[in-house]
């Protein structure tokens, strides 16, 4: 193939997914926006978390058989986990973050008593409201990112906070410490998870931080109880480990379907967005170390994953490529090479060049072994984004398709979801095209 139109421009989009979801959710399906008032599913907001009545439409219409678990190779804060325990289908969610696998861990443990949590939180403020010198004291020791994020008072609270969760019953301990990291962000003076914490950009906190602590306790209590009355009750699963050695360990057709959304090539640093959880927490030290415990594990979509030295961008696209979807190979190769010369061209260009052409062999990889595990007539159902980088256009989920197509799967659908690309405009450089959001469906 030797013009691009073809994959560019591609047309065909379908609606049957979207024909089959309820009416009231299509508007939020594909963002996380609806999440934020669904029980469970809001004791942590998540930027690039994916919606839940995506995945209960999928789970309902494109799951196959229910004795079969669902998969997740990306499974984030457990959108997919959630849902499919709440739909009673077993299911198995992969997560190479291990603050974001805690995060699902504990929104998927409905074996906790509501009301001895609610003990548990009383005695945790207490303890920390008789700490409250010894939080003050710890203030100046906090990482100045940290620090850069509240008021002298409720930081001090938030140390205070923490230090008692750590002599909480053992059993209560992920919740309190889910119900503080939601604190992290409503009891800031900066807005946190926009998706970056944005220091320089004042808010009014949403109350103090024990106010704070206290009401996301409270909510997190009462989803358990709405929890306990639902019928579903299926076995979900979360492990922290990155997909691309785990799915390798899986049995061959072992799965009913993958309901999943990859990391969106659009530069969005996964790792940076947890950044001031991980740091109050204690986990990350320095960019060195979130380099290596964090960005290291996960699927590449940024610049700050990759390096110059790794080699020469075209040489990095995978010849697996070339063997399954040899136009997309061709499309592949003239963009990487239009990319590094955008960035020949600039003082400071990012290495985009070198992160397309990773992200796709990764994602090329990925993919075969989701073939693999899949049951035959099980589909592979994704939420993907279009790129644009420097202007250069990538049709990231007509790739991501015909790569499933010559990887084995027998047929593929692509739904619109959404519109988007109207955020940060005003950054030098930003192109203006409009760009989306889809549901690729692979069938096996």
């Amino acid at each position: 193939m030797s013009a691009s139109a073809p994959l560019d421009n591609y047309d065909r989009f379908t609606s049957d997914f979207l024909d089959l979801a309820a009416t009231g959710n299509k508007r939020g399906m594909g963002t996380p926006a609806e999440n934020s008032v669904l029980p469970i599913h809001r004791w942590y907001r998540f930027p690039a978390a994916f919606s839940a009545s995506l995945v209960d439409t999928a789970l309902r219409h494109f799951a196959g058989n229910v004795d079969l678990p669902v998969l997740d190779p990306f499974g984030g804060v457990g959108t997919t986990a959630v849902t499919a325990q709440l739909a009673g289908r077993p299911s198995v969610s992969f997560e190479a973050h291990s603050y974001l696998s805690e995060i699902a861990t504990a929104k998927i443990d409905w074996r906790v008593n509501p009301a001895a949590l609610r003990d548990s939180a009383r005695g945790v403020l207490a303890d920390a409201a008789r700490g409250a010198l010894a939080g003050h004291a710890a203030v100046a020791q906090e990482p100045e990112m940290v620090r850069k994020c509240y008021s002298f008072r409720a930081l001090s609270d938030l140390l205070a906070i923490r230090t008692a969760i750590s002599d909480a019953p053992a059993r209560h301990r992920r919740h309190l410490k889910v119900a503080l990291a939601e604190t992290l962000r409503t009891a800031a003076d900066v807005y946190v998870r926009s998706p970056y914490t944005a220091y320089g950009k004042r808010r009014q906190p949403a109350g103090s931080a024990r106010d704070e602590f206290r009401r996301h306790i409270a909510r997190i209590a009462s989803d358990l109880e709405w929890a306990r009355g639902q019928t579903g009750g299926g076995q979900a699963t979360v492990i922290c480990t990155d997909c691309r050695c785990a799915l390798q360990q899986m049995e061959g057709s072992s799965v009913a379907a993958c309901i999943t959304s990859p990391p969106y090539l659009n530069n969005l640093d996964y790792a940076e967005i947890t950044r001031l959880d991980t740091t109050f927490f204690g986990l990350i030290g320095d960019w060195a170390e979130l380099n290596r415990r964090v960005r290291a594990e996960l699927v590449t979509s940024a610049t700050t994953q990759v390096r110059r030295d790794l080699g020469s961008p075209a040489t990095l696209i995978s010849e697996r490529i070339l063997k399954v979807a040899p136009d997309v190979y061709e499309n592949l190769a003239r963009k990487v090479a239009a990319l590094e010369g955008a960035r020949a061209a600039r003082s400071a260009g990012k290495s985009f060049d070198i992160v397309v052409a990773c992200y796709f062999s990764e994602m090329c990889e990925v993919m075969r072994q989701l073939h693999r595990v899949l049951t035959p007539g099980g589909n592979l159902v994704m939420t993907v984004g279009d790129s644009c980088l420097y202007d250069v256009y990538l049709p990231t989920d007509i790739y991501l398709a015909q790569i499933g197509m010559g990887l084995g799967f027998s047929s593929f659908t692509v739904e619109k979801l959404r519109e988007r690309g109207d955020k940060w405009t005003g950054l030098p450089h930003r192109h203006n095209r409009r760009l989306r959001e889809t549901i690729v469906i692979l069938r096996k």
